[in-house]
């Protein structure tokens, strides 16, 4: 009876430390996809604060973003394509969200959606602007 006691607080003692190795495990290849998946998103921002750096270049300078051509085997891609290569050459850890299977975000509609972006920030610190002047104005003639 005390044998079969023992066995029995054993096997439990056993399928106690089993199911700790592999809650440990589970934690740990968790926390490694957890911090894999927290560069990967740290990684694509630093790439598309790139791309909207040089979309608010292009656009300060007034320069056209798209060539005639920007295919692969083109000698001048257009300004942004071409920009966005010399940034890749300087940081090569750029390169690496580049050429995601999932896209490169370098498309005539992201450069679009870029410009729209930029622009809306603009036109709300404008406006912004103008409401704190009129606050302001507003406030200087009632205390005067």
């Amino acid at each position: 009876m005390q044998i079969s006691n023992c066995l029995k607080n054993g096997n439990k003692a056993l399928e106690d430390l089993f199911k700790a190795i592999e809650t440990e495990a589970a934690e740990s290849v968790a926390s490694c996809l957890s911090k894999e998946r927290e560069k990967e998103i740290l990684e694509n921002r630093q790439y598309v604060k790139a791309l909207l750096k040089t979309t608010a270049l292009l656009g300060r300078q007034g320069l056209a973003f798209r060539g005639h051509d920007e295919g692969e085997s083109s000698a001048n891609q257009g300004n942004f394509v071409e920009t966005v290569h010399l940034l890749t050459d300087i940081n090569p850890d750029l390169m690496k969200n580049s050429r995601k299977a999932y896209g490169h975000y370098m498309s005539h509609e992201y450069q679009n959606d870029y410009i729209e972006v930029i622009g809306n920030e603009i036109k709300s610190s404008i406006t912004k602007e103008i409401r704190e002047a009129k606050s302001n104005r507003v406030l200087s003639v009632l205390c005067s």
